[in-house]
């Protein structure tokens, strides 16, 4: 009985917590996904002068060279890195 109460405990005490920052990292992993996805959007959008409204403000341009831009987003995920994510797009 003593010995099943052990490993139960052992389990809860180091397993629970690992499940957690995997349940992180994968958040995190999908926050990327998401990035990516917007500033694709904000590149087709940029390349067409159309204006759109997007939710995340991190979004930045710049010229690299004359007709091509690098698009970047900064934020910080769930397992508290910080990200940033960035696309070239020619107009």
């Amino acid at each position: 009985m003593i010995a099943a109460l052990s490993i139960l405990i052992i389990f809860c005490a180091f397993v629970v917590p690992l499940l957690s920052i995997v349940y992180k990292e994968r958040m995190s992993i999908r926050e990327q996904l998401l990035a990516m996805q917007e500033l694709e959007a904000s590149i087709h959008h940029f390349i067409n002068d159309e204006y759109e409204d997007f939710r995340n403000t991190n979004i930045t341009v710049e010229e690299v060279k004359e007709h091509v831009f690098k698009h970047c987003m900064n934020w910080t995920g769930t397992n508290g890195r910080a990200y940033e994510q960035c696309f070239l797009s020619s107009r």
